[in-house]
């Protein structure tokens, strides 16, 4: 899992004064990464 990179990426774009959002295209990824960090802003993309 790429989790590191992504909590990276939050922390740039934070400081940046953006809203990091994380888009994923399923509810089982979205529920795997909420378990691993609760301070992430995931969505499902299920347009994609």
């Amino acid at each position: 899992m790429k989790l590191p990179e992504i909590k990276r990426e939050k922390r740039i774009a934070e400081a940046c004064g953006y809203n990091f959002v994380v888009g994923v295209k399923s509810t089982a990824h979205k529920v795997a990464l909420e378990s691993l960090d609760r301070n992430l802003n995931i969505v499902i993309m299920d347009w994609c």
